[in-house]
């Protein structure tokens, strides 16, 4: 007790004024090919520069590679004086941003509108959409090294066994430099998206659609511990690192993609009473390499490949169901239309919705929750011997426990990220 496995602690001031200026540019056209066919073409292009501080508190690793020897180095850049050693900026040549500007977001769009009888519509588009995670990284910059200056180290790896009471290693030391250090060279992420749908009138009113939509996501930003051993093994972790001068640290890099695909059911009714019914069923899939900035799933940051999987909120069938109900009383209505507006305002208007949802659960990430193979800080998973999927499906156990083992020591497990499936909701 009171001898922790990892510390994360820090000491400055992370606050910043800052601004981000954007430009952009956009041109569409609508073309009639035939009465009963439209096309639509667009381009928009955006130029976002990287968020600007004011106090020029910004930070960060910039971790470079010589192409000659293979070996990697990290270099600490800071935008304003150094506050701890006095020394004036050191930019790396990536000016007071710390970050490159993407001149490249061009994001065209195209749509297709075609009626294929009285009843019937097909649509269809394809487009490119650009976002930006600067503000996000600008937070991130400005709690790190020199400004803000934290600490992130392992105590069973390259530190001996110190209590809480321990004074901890000295914040000159680079190996326990922490926070969340940004790529540079960070670029814009994208998404390409498109869809094909069709509508229907049947019989009876009964409005109906189905349709495809998918989306291929691009460059997206992910925190890994990247300064991991290279290879597991016994022995000391730190003169293994990637970056032996450095300790845990985390990155953020625009280079995590995604895609998701659907297919998409859905019905309405509406009645002359005020009745309305609406259903849909959605089937779809999402895979990523990370699903979002709070969680991190990569295990061995040199082979990310093997981190591709079910995204953390991949919920594959879905099906909802609603009704709404609008009461006839009240001004204009069938009853009630001569109420004053006082006591239309009070008793007038109302109506009864309810709706019913039913879904299959979210993927679950099964993981070791120690360094068992000896590299730092990651996010280690067991080996998988069976399928975890194949019960007892209980309240006390919902899979099998019995599907997962150790590896061997200093080793990596070879189960796949998120592979147990969560029960469903309804």
């Amino acid at each position: 007790m009171g001898y922790p496995q990892s510390v994360i602690r820090g000491v400055g001031d992370s606050a910043i004024t800052a601004h981000q200026n954007y430009y952009g540019v956009y041109t569409q056209a609508d073309w009639k090919l035939t009465p009963s066919i439209t096309l639509n073409l667009g381009l928009r292009y955006e130029f976002i520069p990287p968020v600007y501080a004011n106090s020029l508190n910004f930070g960060t690793l910039l971790v470079t590679r010589n192409p000659n020897s293979g070996q990697y180095a990290g270099t600490l850049l800071w935008a304003g004086n150094n506050p701890l050693t006095g020394q004036g900026p050191n930019r790396g040549g990536y000016g007071p941003t710390l970050q490159v500007a993407d001149p490249w977001s061009f994001g065209p769009r195209a749509g297709l509108v075609a009626r294929l009888d009285s009843k019937t519509v097909l649509r269809t588009g394809f487009a490119i959409f650009y976002d930006t995670t600067f503000f996000q990284e600008a937070q991130d910059k400005s709690g790190f090294y020199p400004y803000t200056n934290s600490q992130s180290f392992s105590t069973n790896n390259f530190l001996p066994a110190i209590s809480l009471e321990s004074a901890g290693p000295s914040y000159a030391n680079t190996a326990a430099i922490g926070g969340w250090a940004q790529n540079p060279n960070n670029l814009n992420p994208y998404s390409e998206q498109w869809n094909l749908f069709l509508q229907r009138e049947l019989p009876g009113g009964i409005q109906t659609e189905a349709g495809y939509v998918g989306r291929e996501s691009h460059r997206l930003i992910g925190y890994t511990y990247f300064n991991t051993a290279v290879s597991p093994g016994p022995g000391a972790v730190q003169p293994r690192r990637l970056l032996p001068d450095y300790g845990d640290l985390k990155q953020g890099d625009n280079i995590f993609d995604a895609n998701y695909h659907s297919l998409q059911l859905q019905a309405l009714k509406r009645f002359n009473n005020g009745i309305e019914f609406h259903a849909n069923y959605t089937w779809g899939r999402a895979m990523d390499g990370q699903s979002s900035l709070g969680e991190t799933k990569v295990q061995n940051p040199f082979d990310r490949a093997a981190d591709y999987s079910r995204s953390s909120f991949d919920v594959r069938q879905t099906f909802q169901a609603a009704f709404v109900y609008d009461v006839p009383y009240g001004r204009g209505r069938q009853f009630g239309s001569h109420l004053p507006r006082f006591g239309d305002a009070i008793a007038g208007g109302w109506s009864f919705e309810g709706n019913l949802r039913f879904q299959t659960g979210a993927p679950v990430n099964v993981v070791l929750g120690q360094d068992w193979a000896n590299v730092g800080l990651s996010i280690q998973r067991p080996d998988a011997i069976g399928n975890p999927n194949n019960g007892p499906r209980t309240t006390s156990q919902w899979f099998s426990t019995s599907a997962f083992a150790l590896p061997a020591p200093y080793s990596y497990g070879n189960a796949g990220a998120f592979i147990v499936q969560a029960d469903g909701r309804r």
